[in-house]
């Protein structure tokens, strides 16, 4: 199975989650800070669940998939009701997580790293977690300070950059050039974002 990497966007968009343990809890944290509108079913609720901004249904799953979820995670201990779950979004074409269940999920969760706008993503296609955790935490420690003052930078350069007629290999220059941390802006440094020089 290969996986295609991508970020999605969910402020606002209608998320369901099956269950309400640890596992659970976790999962809705992920969503939660992306501004997902979350509802939560079953029968028991984890005390940090019930903190959250989510709606909650005190009950077992009961077809309760609407054609306008987003996506679904599924977090219970009923197999034959995940797997259920996981058909039933399927067909809406709805994208569906089961978290201990990969070949029922059209997606899966990758451990993040995310230093303000910079967010680093580590799957191991759901072949070990474990394995992600570990490799996440040696990525971490080389993200330095630096780094993210450098992105920030290049951030504010690229506005200036888009607005200027110049070829594709004259902004790869630019952003070359930053790199080499020379900081004057693409207006000022004529000799590295001119748009007749050519060279990269």
């Amino acid at each position: 199975m290969v996986d295609y990497p991508i970020n999605l966007r969910l402020k606002e968009k209608k998320c369901l989650v099956i269950g309400g343990g640890q596992v659970a809890l976790r999962k809705i944290r992920h969503l939660y800070k992306a501004g997902a509108r979350i509802t939560v079913i079953a029968p028991e609720i984890h005390t940090e669940i019930k903190k959250l901004n989510v709606t909650i249904i005190l009950r077992k799953y009961e077809n309760d998939l609407q054609d306008d979820y987003f996506l679904v995670v599924v977090a219970s201990n009923d197999r034959q009701t995940n797997r259920q779950i996981a058909l039933d979004a399927i067909k809406k074409n709805i994208l569906i997580n089961v978290v201990d269940n990969i070949d029922l999920s059209s997606f899966t969760f990758p451990s993040v790293i995310k230093r303000k706008n910079l967010i680093i993503s580590i799957s191991t296609s759901g072949q070990s977690p474990f394995f992600t955790k570990i490799l996440r935490r040696k990525l971490e420690k080389m993200i330095k300070d630096e780094d993210l003052q450098l992105l920030e930078s290049i951030s504010k350069e690229r506005k200036t950059i888009k607005g200027m007629n110049l070829t594709i290999e004259q902004k790869i220059k630019c952003y070359r050039n930053i790199l080499k941390k020379e900081r004057l802006s693409p207006i000022q440094n004529q000799k590295g974002c001119s748009k007749n020089d050519s060279k990269i």
